[in-house]
Parts: structure tokens; sequence; C-alpha cells
């Protein structure tokens, strides 16, 4: 009596575990079309512009998916792209969450040393932290020396908290010693 007990349990336990991994397949696909519909309709329109109330419901349903799924190969990819509309609405305290869950939680993922960047570019251009913003341009070239960014971090770093004025004066002077050399 006590191995029927247990056999049915068993089967039980299977049983439930096998419905409960359909219904989260099912729940992921649901999730997953609700993601694609939303991106289609922001995305199709070229002159549909992200406003905070649509960078919302966008970043709602990436952190569903990141939530529920944080092993899926997409969620890193999920996590880019809220930071992303935060960072066109200029909502650059949030955008930087979103980069540095990236390269906190999925450390591996191809999106780690544009996160960095992207951390560097928002706390100059949105944030205007110059010190942050340095920081994080620093990092990018140390991890990265020869990364994509690499060159413009560099710029960057020599340009900060120059306003336009003294840009302009710095290329015209590199123009004029270019041209005596």
């Amino acid at each position: 009596m006590k191995k029927i007990t247990l056999y049915f349990l068993i089967f039980l336990v299977i049983s439930m575990i096998s419905c409960s991994e359909k219904n989260n397949s099912a729940g992921k696909e649901k999730l997953l079309q609700s993601i694609n519909n939303m991106e289609k309709e922001l995305f199709s329109d070229p002159n549909v512009s992200v406003t905070a109330d649509v960078a919302n419901k966008a970043v709602l349903l990436y952190s569903q998916f990141v939530n529920e799924n944080p092993n899926d190969s997409l969620a890193a990819g999920f996590l880019f792209k809220s930071a992303e509309m935060f960072r066109a609405v200029n909502n650059g305290n949030n955008a930087i969450k979103y980069y540095q869950r990236i390269i906190d939680e999925y450390p591996a993922s191809p999106k780690v040393p544009v996160s960095i960047f992207l951390m560097a570019f928002v706390y100059e251009n949105t944030l205007m932290d110059m010190r942050k913003a340095k920081e994080f341009y620093q990092l990018y070239l140390t991890k990265y020396p020869d990364g994509e960014f690499a060159k413009d971090a560099a710029v960057l770093i020599e340009n900060l908290g120059k306003s336009p004025e003294e840009l302009i004066k710095s290329f015209e002077d590199s123009a004029n010693t270019d041209k005596t050399v």
C-alpha cells in the first residue's frame, strides 16, 4: 500500500511539473508575441516618436519577460532595449539602471561593452555628470582598448566638459597645426 501511495505521489508531482512547464512555455510565447506586436507598432512608422508613456509600456513588457525568463538568451537584449527606451526619452537615471543590470546580471553578454560606453554617454549628455562620464569612458578603454568605441571614448574623455565654442577652437587649432606641419 505504501508503494502505491509513493508511486501515485511521484506521478502526481511529475504531472504537475509537466503542466507547469507547458503553461510557462505558452505564457512565454504569448509574452513574446506581445513584445513583437508592440515593436511592430512602435517601429513601423518612422514619424512616431518614443514618448515616456510608450517607453514605459515597452519596458514593462521587456521587464516582465526578463523577470520570468532570466536565463533566456533574449533577456540581456530586452534589458538593453529597456535602457535604450529610457535613453530615448532622456530618462538617464533609469537608462543607467538597465545598463548596469546588463553588466551585473549578464557579464558574458555582447551587450556589456556598448552598455558601459552608453552609460558614460548618458552621464555626460543627459545627467551632466562629467566625473562619472569620465569614469565609465575610462572603464570602457581599460576593458576594451581595441573595442568598437575605443577611439570615440578617448576623444570624448579629452573633450569632456568643453563648451561648443571651446570644441570649435580646439578643432580649428588642430587644423591649423596640421597645415603648418
